[in-house]
């Protein structure tokens, strides 16, 4: 399991978090060879102001 934060952004919007977020979801499947499902514990989406994503790695 990984959690992936993003904290302290002057300006927090949306595509930031989506792209950003794609970004590390796409470099783990690459590296594990296998879709990594994702779970969203906080984000700019849901008006917070961090981002928390938990990704479960297959083993």
């Amino acid at each position: 399991m990984v959690e992936l934060r993003i904290t302290g952004v002057p300006r927090p919007h949306i595509y930031f978090e989506l792209s950003v977020m794609g970004f590390a979801s796409g470099g783990l499947t690459y590296l594990s060879g296998k879709e990594t499902p994702h779970e969203v514990l906080k984000g700019f989406s849901r008006g917070d102001p961090e981002v928390v994503y938990r990704f479960t790695v297959p083993a």
